[in-house]
C-alpha cells in the first residue's frame, strides 16, 4: 500500500470518528437498561447514590411470602425483625416504582427517574439521591462505556 492510500484510509476513519460526542451518545443510549439495573440493585441494598438510607421509620416487612410497607409505630403488633430485612429497599408491594424506572439523556447530564405515582412521596421521604449511581456503580458504568466505545472505534478501524 502506498502512503497516499494510507492517508486516504486514515482520513476516512477520522471522518467516521469526528463526531465523538455522537458516538458517546449512541453508546450511552445502549446502556440505559444497565443504568436502571444498577440503580435498582443499589436501592435493593438500601443505598442511595450517596449513602445508606437514613432511618425514616418506614420499613418494608417481608414474611410468609408477603410484604408490606409499615410505619414502625403502627406495625399492627408485628415487631420489626431486622434479620428478615435489614434495610429499606423501596421495592414496595407491587414493584411498580422499580418498573417505572427510565433514563433521560440530555446534552449535559444523564437522569434516572421513575414514572410511578409513588415517586414524589418516596423522594420526599428519602430525597432525590434515590436516583443516580453511587461511586462503585458509576465506575462499573464508565468501564462499560469505555469498553463499548473502544469496540466501536476498533470496528471503524477494521472497516477501512
Amino acid at each position: 500500500m502506498h502512503i497516499p492510500e494510507k492517508i486516504l484510509k486514515m482520513q476516512k476513519v477520522l471522518h467516521r470518528l469526528s463526531n465523538f460526542e455522537k458516538i458517546l451518545d449512541i453508546e450511552l443510549e445502549k446502556l440505559k437498561g444497565r443504568m436502571t439495573s444498577l440503580n435498582k440493585r443499589q436501592l435493593a441494598r438500601g443505598e442511595s447514590s450517596s449513602a445508606r438510607f437514613p432511618d425514616s421509620g418506614i420499613y418494608k416487612l417481608e414474611f410468609d411470602g408477603h410484604s408490606e410497607w409499615v410505619n414502625e409505630k403502627t406495625s399492627k403488633g408485628v415487631p420489626y425483625d431486622w434479620s428478615i430485612f435489614p434495610f429499606v429497599n423501596l421495592r414496595g408491594l407491587t414493584g411498580r416504582f422499580y418498573a417505572g424506572f427510565f433514563v433521560k439523556i440530555t446534552k449535559n447530564e444523564v437522569i434516572i427517574n421513575s414514572s410511578d405515582v409513588k415517586r414524589d412521596k418516596l423522594v420526599k421521604w428519602y430525597g432525590e439521591k434515590i436516583f443516580g449511581l453511587n461511586e462503585k456503580n458509576l465506575d462499573i458504568l464508565i468501564n462499560d462505556l469505555r469498553k463499548n466505545t473502544l469496540e466501536y472505534v476498533r470496528q471503524q478501524l477494521n472497516n477501512v
